[in-house]
């Protein structure tokens, strides 16, 4: 319960922050984030896919980056920026006698560690997948090996229609929730549209809030959101290999609402615009940060549709648009259910590859046994391993500690309101993925 009175303390703290806080002197703590902002954007112009997002103040920008190949990697010069920075955090962490700014030097350090480690992954350390896991996102991702696996796809046999292997029957049988290619983008828009109406029902949407949809092909990942700041999204959806009707709402309110879209806004309007926290302006991939952002986007797919609204909405009103049969609907939920808890197998997929356990070939075949996932997804989850390599942990991890600390706390699926409540306070105080456990 230690963690529900900080957020309680500091919720006070934001809603009675002044809105301008441009004339003030610049705290200690103030000072030591603008730094970290700048260093994390310089850190950005050299590893790939490393800034999300940034939404602060022009004048903290770095200058473009000309010829970097004749340049090189400035490790050594970025290493003692971060040790730099960390000293001083520590100081200030030391002296900070408001909690808030207790917990916002911790967040930095978590932060600047994680970054530290990002260098050393960029100029050419080796490290196993479990290692970088802990080092970058201060995780560690659960092991299973294929008798946890089966025993799972065991709970598909006696849903699936026919006899013998259930990976096979599984794939024919979702064959049937295919969605029409010319249906997509309805779709997509009608979830988008449906699951704002329910988080404006229980949050705060401020007013200008917007989400772009465009559908795309040829990347690794089914979804993404680009935040653009000015309370803006783009969000992409990958259309290359075929979607499937029990998609929709997860991509719609992972990325969108309450997922993404909504986590952005918050930190843009109540941290950065209205309190001033301006370290919250700069979204690093790899980072802790990461982790509760993936956790709260998986989670907020339950908590803005839970299975009995989800399934009632497939039958009411997903189905007939896309022209699918609405026979199977309960038995395709159910089904949807047992794949979710093989989520694990994608991250034990990327730790056998990425270590060398499996090869390529191996690693598609697990992936399609135990994920159950088709060639064509299972190849690219495969190149979102190459791409993103132990990133895949903030998922599945992630959704467990925020799911767990919810739980913990009395946001119950029979208790809807608390656990939205709990929801939105997490966003607004800074926290790491121990402060969950």
């Amino acid at each position: 319960m230690y963690l529900i009175a900080i957020i309680i303390a500091i919720v006070a703290v934001l809603t009675t922050a002044p809105a301008d806080l441009a004339a003030a002197p610049a705290a200690p703590i103030d000072s030591l984030a603008r730094e970290y902002v700048r260093l994390a954007l310089r850190v950005g112009q050299y590893v790939p896919n490393y800034i999300d997002a940034y939404f602060g103040p022009d004048e903290l920008k770095p200058e473009v980056v000309k010829d970097e190949a004749g340049k090189g990697f400035p490790y050594q010069e970025f290493c003692q920026g971060v040790d730099r920075l960390l000293a001083w955090d520590e100081e200030i962490g030391k002296q900070a006698s408001a909690e808030s700014g207790k917990r916002r030097a911790a967040f930095l350090h978590g932060q600047l560690s994680s970054m530290r480690a990002v260098l050393d992954r960029r100029d050419g350390k080796k490290l196993t997948f479990d290692d970088e896991a802990a080092a970058i996102f201060e995780v560690k991702a659960p092991h299973h090996d294929s008798a946890y696996f089966e025993t799972l796809l065991f709970r598909l046999d006696s849903l699936l229609p026919g006899k013998g292997d259930i990976s096979e029957r599984f794939m024919k049988f979702q064959d049937s929730f295919v969605v029409p290619r010319e249906k997509i983008d309805t779709l997509v828009r009608l979830c988008l549209a449906e699951c704002r109406r329910r988080t404006a029902e229980h949050l705060a949407l401020p007013d200008g809030e917007k989400c772009q949809v465009e559908l795309v092909g040829g990347q690794s990942w089914g979804g993404y959101n680009w935040y653009l700041g000015g309370l803006q999204s783009l969000i992409q959806i990958d259309t290359t290999a075929n979607m499937y009707i029990g998609s929709f709402i997860g991509l719609a309110a992972h990325e969108g609402y309450p997922g993404h879209h909504y986590s952005n806004i918050v930190n843009d309007k109540r941290l950065v615009q209205d309190s001033g926290w301006i370290e919250y302006s700069v979204y690093p991939m790899y980072s802790p940060t990461s982790v509760i952002g993936e956790g709260m986007a998986n989670f907020g797919v339950d908590l803005v549709f839970p299975p009995k609204d989800r399934e009632e909405y497939y039958k009411k009103t997903l189905f007939p648009i896309a022209g699918l049969d609405t026979s199977g609907i309960e038995t395709y939920c159910r089904a949807l259910e047992v794949k979710k808890e093989l989520d694990d197998a994608s991250v034990d997929a990327a730790r056998m590859y990425l270590d060398g356990t499996l090869d390529s070939n191996q690693t598609i075949a697990w992936l399609q046994r135990y994920a159950l996932e088709t060639h064509e997804q299972a190849v690219k989850s495969l190149a979102f391993s190459l791409d993103y390599r132990s990133y895949r942990v903030t998922y599945t991890v992630g959704e467990k500690l925020v799911s767990d600390f919810v739980s913990r706390n009395g946001g119950t699926p029979d208790n809807p309101a608390r656990r939205w409540h709990l929801y939105d306070s997490l966003l607004t105080i800074p926290c790491l993925p121990i402060d969950l456990e």
